[in-house]
């Protein structure tokens, strides 16, 4: 249960599935079939694998005796190259934010109301989120709880309803471009460190000694959803058709038939695409708000919510076009971050590791 400002293990858990599964909605699963092919479930998997391990080191770092939130920790920990981990982390986030939000109104006006102008989408995008920041944890919480399991769920039902058009011979060959480009997108892609908000969530966990189940079985379930719905929209569209779509869980929805009164679902995608999107990157800037004020050493993050929410929105902009902003979220943002987290999170499981042999040494 949600009380008091903690989280219990299921509301953790849902929480950060709700911040990474979002992206079902975008243009995620056409990229990774452009960059892999038929490959493109494998790469998700295989990608969600690896995340589960970087999230075990990343998550067995934070000690449960101490009730700091992760920048302080990873401080403690490592010093200037905690305090770098942290600020990376908080900008992958802030980033992520700002250029789904780009995303998220181009999605919008292309797909449900093409004669409404992209700034009042994406300031609407920018008001709902920032609002849900101020609100704190506990509304975000209570959403996610409430949302999720409804959004999962019809999703799942619109993939059953679609099943008698897909054909899985699409899945062949099963290596696409090749395993070099199939290991190097499935170690680059970073599809799951949105998961990576349990750390964040760390203080506020009435178990902070779970933290590590919490945050694998986060990654563990948005590895399944993520991989079934690719393997899903490759199998009914195959490549190359699914790397034209620039939301293809939308196209989805249109081969739905359920007879001359229901030819399509278009509306009801249209809800899981809006609230999925909303809670998605309320989550994200939440954390993001939390780790900047945490970085600048801030007892209070909400004084930030202007400031940041206007920024992302300008940094969404920073791309020139719709198809640079989905480039700069699958290559640029998720590949250059690469080069610090993953050695960083080795040295921090490392530091940690060894910080834990000293304690045993002192406790005998």
């Amino acid at each position: 249960m949600i009380r008091q400002g903690h989280l219990g293990r299921t509301e953790a858990i849902i929480v950060a599935v709700a911040a990474t599964a979002g992206k079902i909605f975008l243009s995620q699963p056409a990229v990774a079939a452009q960059h892999t092919a038929t490959a493109a479930p494998l790469m998700v998997l295989v990608n969600g694998l690896l995340s589960m391990g970087l999230g075990w080191m990343l998550f067995s770092s934070l000690d449960p005796e101490r009730e700091e939130g992760m920048v302080a920790q990873f401080e403690r920990l490592a010093g200037p190259a905690g305090t770098l981990i942290g600020a990376v982390i908080a900008a992958y986030f802030f980033g992520i934010v700002a250029l789904h939000t780009r995303q998220m109104g181009g999605a919008i006006i292309t797909g449900i109301l093409p004669n409404t102008p992209i700034t009042v989408v994406e300031g609407a995008t920018v008001l709902v989120f920032s609002y849900a920041a101020v609100l704190g944890l506990e509304a975000i919480a209570r959403s996610a709880m409430v949302l999720l399991l409804p959004i999962v769920t019809v999703v799942f039902i619109l993939l059953l309803l679609t099943l008698p058009r897909m054909d899985f011979t699409r899945f062949f060959p099963p290596l696409g471009f090749g395993w070099q480009s199939t290991l190097y997108w499935s170690a680059f892609s970073g599809w799951y460190r949105e998961a990576w908000v349990v750390a964040v969530l760390f203080p506020y966990l009435r178990r902070r000694a779970e933290v590590v189940k919490i945050g694998v079985r986060a990654i563990a379930w948005s590895a399944l959803v993520l991989t079934i719905v690719t393997s899903a929209l490759l199998a009914l569209f195959g490549y190359p058709t699914l790397t034209h779509f620039p939301a293809p869980a939308a196209e989805g929805s249109r081969a739905v038939y359920l007879g001359p009164f229901i030819s399509n679902l278009e509306s009801v995608f249209v809800f899981l695409f809006t609230t999925a999107l909303f809670l998605t990157l309320s989550v994200m800037f939440w954390a993001s708000c939390l780790l900047v004020a945490d970085l600048l050493k801030l007892d209070e993050y909400r004084p930030l919510v202007p400031l940041l929410a206007v920024g992302a929105w300008l940094f969404g902009y920073l791309p020139g076009s719709l198809m640079e902003t989905v480039h700069w979220v699958d290559e640029e943002v998720k590949q250059l971050t690469s080069f610090v987290l993953y050695p960083g999170i080795g040295l921090l499981w490392f530091l940690a590791l060894r910080r834990r042999k000293k304690e045993r040494r002192h406790a005998c």
